[in-house]
């Protein structure tokens, strides 16, 4: 009950944040400002959501037994994901190799044949896809810990409307802008939640 109470607070607190960030910006500049720039407002609370998310997990990798040894891979492989996730949205992992091999040209046929409008969201699609399998595979042992499993279906699922609306709508509007963005941030608001409740669950184990 706590944890559900915890969650419903910043989850309020998330979607106050973004209201600020629609209706907070400089001058009169678009409503989408904080939405559509690296060093707007969604994208620091964004890498700050994720790293946090890594960081509990790695607590949690180094705190649980190895006499769980599913238990610890889980951890290890999550914590591995989550910091390479902060690193790419501090350093720009995917647009950088999205934008060069744009300009390379490279299997440039999909883009005509599909909604896909450039090699950044290919690359981000394939996140997912990589993701998707991992977390299937994951699933018993994370089911195992209170609210994780939970927690982290709903993160897979605001990352996928993130990605679809990214993917799909051209040319993006402000609407779209700052819908796509807040989708990312609950994104790395359950991977939180659901890497609190498992180093919570670790802790508990070893009182």
């Amino acid at each position: 009950p706590q944890i559900v109470r915890f969650s419903v607070v910043v989850i309020m607190v998330v979607f106050i944040y973004i209201l600020f960030s629609v209706f907070l910006r400089p001058g009169n500049s678009e409503y989408s400002y904080h939405f559509s720039r690296e060093e707007g407002s969604v994208t620091i609370l964004s890498a700050t959501l994720l790293s946090t998310a890594g960081l509990l997990s790695v607590a949690s990798f180094f705190i649980s037994s190895f006499r769980d040894i599913r238990l610890k891979i889980f951890f290890f492989v999550l914590a591995l994901g989550l910091m390479y996730f902060a690193l790419d949205e501090m350093l720009h992992f995917h647009e950088m190799l999205g934008d060069w091999l744009d300009q390379t040209g490279f299997l440039r046929i999909i883009f005509t044949e599909t909604s896909i409008r450039r090699w950044n969201d290919l690359l981000v699609i394939l996140y997912g896809i990589i993701a998707l399998p991992v977390l299937i595979c994951f699933l018993p042992t994370a089911f195992k810990i209170p609210l994780l499993g939970e927690f982290f279906i709903v993160a897979f699922t605001s990352y996928a409307l993130h990605t679809a609306i990214d993917s799909i709508i051209e040319p993006p509007t402000d609407l779209s802008r700052i819908i796509e963005e807040s989708f990312k941030l609950y994104t790395g608001l359950f991977l939180t939640l659901g890497s609190g409740t498992g180093l919570f669950y670790i802790l508990d184990l070893k009182s």
